[in-house]
């Protein structure tokens, strides 16, 4: 089972990562998202979740990633959070 815990350690060794699509890990919350995009160097062009854990606090995702302006090349965004 994919957890924030196991995305925090995966994190450091996707520095290419461009896209980023992750689907019916019911653990995994913000922090774990923050540590993906956080580690990207250029940015996500895509970010896709759908059934995440039902604590995902969106407001602190999307905070973070104004602070850190980590989303600029997004071109492509797939929420669903039940």
């Amino acid at each position: 089972m994919i957890t924030d815990e196991i995305l925090e350690g995966m994190a450091a060794h996707l520095p290419n990562l461009e896209s980023f699509n992750i689907t019916g890990c019911p653990k995994v919350t913000e922090r774990g998202i923050q540590c993906i995009v956080s580690a990207t160097h250029s940015g996500l062009r895509s970010l896709g979740l759908e059934s995440v854990s039902s604590s995902f606090n969106m407001r602190a995702f999307a905070a973070f990633c104004v602070k850190h302006n980590s989303l600029k090349q997004l071109s492509s965004i797939t929420l669903t959070l039940s």
